[in-house]
């Protein structure tokens, strides 16, 4: 019997029957970013009766957690490998207690391994203050119910198999009636647990139920569960039981939960592949947590399920969101209303120039590319998505009619504008003279006047039409730095962009396509070229990455150049893909090696991408502005060193930008 005696049976039985949960809760906070802290504190506000005890990372844990409900803790930078070591004493002392987890560390290799220390949620730093509320209620209550199902699924079987072995075993008529007796109160104290678990489920808002290894409901499920689901879920299947809206994602969920209880792969890595966030056939939009409970054995009996309804606060959200980035994008437009403007001219010039042919694909692709990325900078997305959808069907249909699809285009950007007329004060049906110091009629009247006159006086209107013409090269750089930070943002990437030599001035007609197209070699360089920072501080770099774009004059030649100090271009590699990609006839053909391989990236369809994003992906970027370059009778070149960065050179002859702009 272990050293089991009958006494101790009866005063662990006695002890937890008295131990019904008031509604007191206690929180231990490990925390040091304050604004995680502040955040609390206001949700905070909406739990009752909840009390927090502040903790260091650093106190050593012994008695303390007896009393605790619910742990949260913020998972730091730079100590993070020992705050995952705090979860796994946490978890070991408190097997079924509830641990949030918080780190500005999003990486995804960082947040499994925070899962399988034994964390049961992770939440960013910069998580919606409803949801973290929404989350540390549904984890209190879970807590109560999951102390009871440990009680009842562990110590009433522990110890009726431990009378049955008495029992069986016993020999005096006094020690048997004293087993019938306790048998009888085991009884009585199963079926109070019962009804408490009941009665506490009736009362959870969210849906509460557990699944077995034959993917089986069990009997005790929450109310909520019918509410939600629409239909009594206990004693169903998972699979074609949930009522979600698509029916796909239950038997995902179904074949994700059938990987959960083989227990070959971690846990943390099988959870991680069930659904989170789910709509319903209701328009419901909940949000699903899991939780594994393992045997004496330590194989797995039961996956917990708690779903939340978050559909208002969806929808808020994404309302808030929504109004949040529309401000942002038109802030954005005014700091930069001469940009703005040259954009929506050159925007309705290049569907103009699609319109009379269409039948010039290549063309079409090139356009079509600079102008989502232009869309993207000033924020955009709803034109930047349209034109990429569009992308997408002439890649997939060749006969695809263009027309209907450039007026939804032109119509979108359209709408936009008449949205925001108020503000913005751009009309795009309207066509307005484009104007400099003077009206350009007047100054072409001027021009040709001066032709007629003599030698001085002509060099001198030469001189006053230059300053006229001439402006700040800066004045084309304005939708460079909100690109690298939407960008940085998306990446989750700390990214800055340094430009030197704004105060340059030239005609910058001639040039402006280009600089158009030079958003490609920004994007290549956030997306591709600047690491993730627990990537850059493995390497020994800053944790920012650095974006350096340089204008100078040399030689009668504007130069142009861009550098990163990202981790580089492997050419041996790249040669390799472009083999892959089916180049190889190409590159004998041109006589590619690693000396010239920088060539490959300017091929019409060739990009390093594995797959198609807002960002890159179609080949199409880089060949436009080799295409500019080549317009303006330039040259490019990019040098890269493995682990160090990249460098893109440009230079345009002086002459070229002249003879152009006559």
């Amino acid at each position: 019997m272990s050293g089991l005696t009958l006494d101790d049976i009866l005063s662990a039985m006695d002890e937890a029957s008295v131990q019904e949960r008031s509604s007191d809760y206690k929180i231990a906070v490990l925390v040091e970013r304050s604004s995680i802290m502040e955040r609390l504190e206001v949700a905070k506000e909406f739990i009752d009766e909840t009390t927090y005890a502040n903790w260091n990372h650093d106190d050593e844990l012994k008695d303390q957690l007896a009393d605790i409900d619910l742990v949260f803790l913020e998972c730091r930078l730079i100590e993070g490998i020992k705050d995952i070591s705090k979860i796994r004493q946490i978890r070991s002392k408190r097997p079924q207690m509830p641990i949030l987890v918080t780190s500005v560390n999003t990486d995804p290799e960082f947040v499994a391994s925070i899962y399988e220390a034994g964390a049961t949620d992770f939440l960013t730093v910069e998580e919606d203050i409803r949801v973290i509320f929404s989350k540390i209620q549904t984890f209190l209550r879970m807590s109560k119910v999951l102390s009871l199902v440990e009680f009842k699924n562990e110590e009433v079987i522990n110890t009726m198999q431990t009378l049955r072995r008495l029992q069986s075993s016993a020999k005096q008529e006094k020690v048997s009636r004293i087993l019938a007796e306790t048998q009888r109160d085991f009884a009585e104290e199963a079926a109070g647990i019962n009804q408490q678990m009941k009665e506490i489920l009736d009362h959870l808002n969210e849906a509460f139920f557990f699944v077995d290894p034959q993917l089986q409901v069990g009997d005790s499920t929450s109310t909520a569960c019918e509410q939600m689901f629409g239909t009594d879920i206990a004693r169903q299947y998972i699979g074609s039981t949930l009522n979600f809206k698509d029916p796909e994602i239950e038997r995902h969920m179904a074949m994700a939960l059938d990987q959960v209880f083989e227990d070959i792969f971690p846990e943390a890595v099988s959870l991680s592949l069930m659904p989170k966030v789910v709509e319903t056939q209701e328009g419901r939009i909940l949000d699903f947590t899991y939780t594994v409970v393992r045997g004496r054995s330590d194989e797995i009996n039961k996956v917990i399920v708690v779903a939340s309804d978050i559909t208002k606060t969806h929808h808020e959200r994404q309302e808030l969101e929504r109004q949040f980035q529309e401000n942002r994008c038109i802030m954005n437009i005014l700091r930069h209303m001469d940009a703005f403007t040259d954009f929506v001219a050159d925007f309705k010039g290049q569907l103009q120039k699609l319109r009379s042919d269409l039948e010039n694909r290549s063309q079409v692709k090139h356009i079509l590319h600079t102008l989502k990325g232009n869309s993207l900078v000033f924020e955009i997305y709803e034109l930047g998505h349209l034109i990429h959808d569009t992308e997408t069907l002439l890649g997939e249909q060749d006969d695809l009619e263009l027309a209907p699809h450039l007026d939804k285009i032109e119509s979108c950007l359209q709408g936009f504008l008449d949205h925001h007329k108020d503000l913005l004060d751009i009309d795009f049906r309207s066509n307005p003279e484009k104007t400099y110091t003077i009206d350009e009629t007047d100054f072409n009247a001027l021009d040709n006047l001066f032709k007629e006159v003599d030698a001085p006086r002509r060099a001198a209107w030469q001189g006053i039409k230059a300053r006229l013409r001439h402006k700040h090269i800066g004045e084309l750089c304005g939708q460079f730095e909100p690109l690298v930070k939407r960008l940085a943002k998306q990446e989750e990437k700390e990214i800055r962009l340094k430009i030197i030599g704004e105060e340059l001035k030239l005609d910058l007609d001639p040039i402006r396509p280009l600089f158009k197209s030079l958003i490609h070699l920004i994007s290549n360089a956030c997306d591709h070229g600047i690491e993730p920072p627990y990537e850059r501080l493995a390497n020994k770099k800053t944790k920012t990455g650095h974006i350096f774009m340089r204008f100078l004059f040399v030689n009668q030649s504007l130069k142009i150049r861009i550098v990163d100090d990202g981790r580089g271009i492997d050419w041996d590699e790249l040669i390799k893909k472009a083999v892959e990609k089916g180049f190889a006839g190409q590159l004998k053909d041109e006589g590619i090696n690693r000396s010239n391989a920088y060539q490959i990236l300017f091929w019409d369809g060739f990009s390093t991408a594995s797959s198609i994003t807002q960002t890159s992906g179609r080949g199409v970027g880089m060949s436009a502005i080799r295409a500019e370059v080549k317009r303006l009778g330039g040259t490019i070149a990019i040098q890269s060193k493995l682990g160090r960065g990249t460098k893109t050179e440009i230079i345009i002859p002086l002459y070229s930008l002249l003879k152009l702009a006559s």
